[in-house]
C-alpha cells in the first residue's frame, strides 16, 4: 500500500525542472531566481503532501508524512551542491536548526513582521565573496492545516506522537500569520573567483 505523502512526492517530479544540471562552471545560472524557483517547489510539494496525507488520516498521518516526506523532498530538489530546506527561530527538527548567518536573517524577518511588513514579501539573498550564495523566503504562520501541529490548541494524541518524533520540539504555540520559519537555498562556493 502506497504511502498517503506518495503523491506529493510524485508531484514533485512533475513540476518545472531547474536548469541546475549541467551548467559549466562559468556559466553560473540566475541563482536568485533558481533560488526562488526551488523555494516554491518546496512549498508546493510540502503543501500537497501534507494535504494528501491529512484527508487520508487527519493530523497524526500528516506529521509523520511530513516526518518523513520533508526531508526527502528537500533532498531531492538539492542536486550539485545546492542544498535545500527549512529552518526557524523554533525547530520541531533539530537537524533545521538555523546557522549563525541564518539566525540573523530570520531575526531581521521577524522585525520586519513587528513593523507591519507582509511575510509574503520577506527575502533575503547574498552571494559572499567564496562565490557561495544564500537565499531566505518567510513562511507565515497559516490557520489550516498548520495550526493542528504548530499552534496553541493542539490535540492530545498529534502531541504525544509529536513528542515520539521530535522529543526537542520547540514548534508549538503559533498564532496565524507569525513567522513560522523559512525556506533555505544555499549554494556551494564556485571554484572560479574574480
Amino acid at each position: 500500500m502506497a504511502k498517503p505523502w506518495v503523491a506529493g512526492v510524485v508531484g514533485l517530479f512533475s513540476l518545472a525542472t531547474l536548469p541546475l544540471s549541467g551548467f559549466a562552471e562559468e556559466a553560473v545560472p540566475d541563482r536568485e531566481q533558481a533560488s526562488r524557483e526551488l523555494a516554491r517547489q518546496l512549498g508546493t510539494s510540502l503543501q500537497a503532501t501534507l494535504k494528501t496525507a491529512l484527508q487520508a488520516g487527519g493530523p497524526v498521518n500528516a506529521l509523520n508524512a511530513c516526518h518523513t516526506a520533508a526531508p526527502e523532498i528537500g533532498a531531492t530538489l538539492s542536486k550539485q551542491g545546492v542544498r535545500v530546506g527549512r529552518t526557524a527561530l523554533r525547530v520541531r527538527n533539530p537537524n533545521n536548526a538555523p546557522s549563525a548567518e541564518q539566525l540573523s536573517v530570520l531575526e531581521n524577518f521577524s522585525a520586519a513582521m513587528a513593523r507591519g511588513t507582509p511575510p509574503s514579501g520577506l527575502e533575503h539573498f547574498v552571494e559572499h565573496t567564496d562565490g557561495s550564495a544564500l537565499y531566505m523566503k518567510a513562511i507565515p504562520m497559516q490557520q489550516a492545516p498548520c495550526m493542528a501541529c504548530h499552534g496553541t490548541h493542539i490535540d492530545a494524541a498529534l502531541a504525544e506522537r509529536i513528542k515520539v518524533l521530535y522529543p526537542q520540539d520547540q514548534a508549538i504555540g503559533f498564532a496565524a500569520d507569525d513567522l513560522r520559519g523559512a525556506f533555505v537555498i544555499s549554494w556551494p562556493p564556485t571554484t572560479h573567483q574574480p
